[in-house]
């Protein structure tokens, strides 16, 4: 046996192992509930106490999770809402079985108490477990145990938590640092999580099955939200794509047929810890915040809107989608910087995006707009396919003319032992900024052609310079580098001198 089917044999048995494991914990649930329950509609109201109402709750839970109508993993979270109730009766009352008509509103408070005093439970949590003491109060007064829900009254105040997601600079670092084969896997399910918006629970549950083709003709991908069971449908990305094709041979998709190497929770979110030390990352990496950076960064920050954003996270009202969109610093300077655009200065076109601008116009203050347009866009347009990169201008006289690359801002180079590489390139704007302004001052003569204005300018000048710019461009695109930057032209005698990048 070669030794890929040796470790895939091997990872076989492992599987079979834990689902043993697993079926057997869960029979033994289910023993347990159901020697319980053989005493529950025999007792009068007077002999009910709170773990038999407790353990009726978790038997009708249980077979509704039998019958698909919930889920086991929300089965499991109840059974730790159990525990807690009876660590809470012990330490409080001494006692395990507590009389149903002995409870009290005092009760919530107490447990409460309890949950964040002596359990360190945060507010949030505490209330969650109220809440589902609630749901099981409610069941006894439908169930003739109990008049009314002694603890009806409780409000159950969540204190509005904002995490923080993670910023796209962090996120390329995730998506640019090598760290092994076992990290990769836990990295790229989390950068899975953040470019789809899907939670822990929809992540481990994903399989080939739930790609299809779009009505754009795109790849899409859907899922049932384990948690509310809404439908969430989300065009793939192009990394997801690569996720996807990346583990095309992994075990995960040969032999449990699943999308993506998905562990334990608790596994997951161990792991997550390591990565952002190793990659140097400030944000808490959890399951929850792949879906949050979702929301905000991803979809947000670039104008998505909140019901589509609703619509992709399987969420039934735009209500709940405002907890995880919140507008975050970066949204806010964008919005602000349009604003303050609108009212103060020339508003900025809406299809102003491009990675290269080129410019030929008449007029010195053209010339300087241009340039006020690109350095605006260039602020509040990132890690977008149209962001703006380079500003190519052109510009002539009678006989005369030059071309000037520059940058729309600093451009990150990779490192060379051959050349020194170069982030700015100045605009024409800024480094012949005085002799600009002079010659619109001292000069009529267009800086580009007009029909009118042939009789002033050479036949050739425009069509020699942009033969000679697009030659500029097409080396920077073949080659992935280029010496110069631009030239100046002179057609009377033929001369052509470049600009140097240094």
């Amino acid at each position: 046996m070669s030794k890929p089917s040796k470790s895939l044999f091997r990872k076989l048995e492992e599987l079979k192992v834990q689902l043993n494991t697993e079926r057997q914990r869960i029979k033994q649930q289910i023993e347990q509930l159901y020697k319980k329950s053989n005493n529950f509609y025999g007792q009068s109201n007077a002999e009910k106490n709170l773990s038999i109402v407790v353990y009726e709750f978790l038997l009708q839970f249980l077979r509704k999770a039998m019958g698909g109508q919930r889920k086991y993993s929300t089965f499991r979270k109840w059974i730790v809402t159990k525990n807690k109730i009876q660590s809470f009766c012990w330490y409080h009352y001494n006692c395990s079985i507590f009389p149903l008509e002995k409870i009290t509103y005092a009760f919530a408070q107490n447990f409460y108490d309890y949950l964040t005093l002596v359990d360190n439970a945060g507010n949030n949590l505490a209330m969650k477990y109220i809440k589902n003491v609630k749901q099981i109060f409610d069941r006894a007064v439908n169930n003739g145990w109990l008049l009314k829900n002694p603890i009806h009254g409780f409000k159950c105040n969540y204190i509005d938590t904002e995490p923080e997601p993670v910023v796209m600079e962090d996120i390329l670092k995730l998506i640019n640092t090598d760290l092994g084969a076992k990290l990769n896997e836990y990295k790229d399910t989390f950068l899975f999580g953040i470019f789809t918006g899907f939670a822990y629970a929809e992540l481990k549950d994903l399989d080939v099955n739930d790609i299809y083709t779009g009505i754009d003709g795109k790849k899409w991908i859907r899922n049932v939200r384990d948690k509310t069971q809404t439908k969430e449908r989300v065009p793939l990305l192009p990394l997801p794509l690569q996720i996807i094709e990346k583990y095309n041979n992994h075990p995960c998709r040969i032999i449990e047929r699943k999308l993506l190497p998905v562990f334990s929770n608790q596994y997951y979110n161990k792991h997550l810890k390591i990565i952002a030390q190793k990659c140097n990352i400030g944000v808490d990496l959890t399951s929850h915040i792949a879906r949050y950076t979702f929301a905000t960064v991803i979809t947000l920050e670039n104008d998505v809107p909140l019901s589509t954003v609703g619509k992709m996270l399987g969420h039934k009202t735009t209500r709940t989608t405002e907890r995880y969109a919140r507008a975050t610093q970066k949204k806010i300077s964008k919005n602000m910087s349009r604003l303050e655009n609108d009212l103060f200065y020339n508003a900025i076109p809406e299809n102003a995006n491009a990675n290269i601008y080129i410019s030929c116009v008449d007029t010195v203050q053209a010339r300087f707009e241009i340039a006020a347009i690109i350095n605006e866009v260039a602020k509040t347009v990132h890690y977008r396919i149209d962001e703006p990169l380079y500003w190519l201008d052109c510009g002539n006289s009678q006989y005369t003319g030059q071309v000037v690359l520059a940058t729309a801002k600093e451009i990150k180079q990779p490192t060379s032992e051959k050349y020194k590489p170069v982030g700015i390139l100045p605009s024409i704007t800024y480094e012949y900024k005085n002799l600009l302004k002079r010659s619109e001052r001292e000069d009529t003569t267009p800086s580009c052609s007009l029909a009118e204005t042939l009789n002033k300018q050479d036949l050739f000048i425009n069509s020699t310079l942009a033969q000679m710019g697009c030659s500029l461009l097409w080396n920077l695109f073949r080659f992935g580098m280029t010496e110069n930057r631009g030239f100046f032209l002179n057609l009377q005698n033929f001369m052509s001198r470049p600009l140097k990048v240094a």
